[in-house]
C-alpha cells in the first residue's frame, strides 16, 4: 500500500469504495434473485459501481508517478 497521504492513496481508497459497493449490491441482486425487476436494478447498480472502479483505474494509471505519490488535499484525504 502507498503511503497514506499520498494521491495513490486517495485513488485506493476511491477504487476500495466503489468495489465494495458494488459488492453490496450484488448481495442485494441476489437477495432478490426471485424477483426479476428488483435482481436488474440491483445487478445494474453493481456493474455502474465496477465501471466507476475501472474508470478510476485507467485514470490512476495515466498519471506519472511524480504526481501519484505527492501529498494529497489532506481536506480531501480526511472526507476519504
Amino acid at each position: 500500500m502507498s503511503d497514506e497521504t499520498t494521491l495513490a492513496h486517495l485513488f485506493e481508497l476511491a477504487i476500495k469504495l466503489e468495489r465494495s459497493t458494488a459488492s453490496l449490491y450484488q448481495e442485494l441482486a441476489a437477495m432478490f434473485a426471485h424477483e426479476p425487476d428488483l435482481f436488474e436494478f440491483w445487478q445494474n447498480y453493481a456493474q455502474e459501481e465496477v465501471r466507476h472502479a475501472q474508470g478510476l483505474e485507467r485514470i490512476r494509471a495515466d498519471i506519472s508517478d511524480d504526481l501519484l505519490f505527492a501529498p494529497a488535499d489532506p481536506t480531501i484525504l480526511d472526507k476519504a
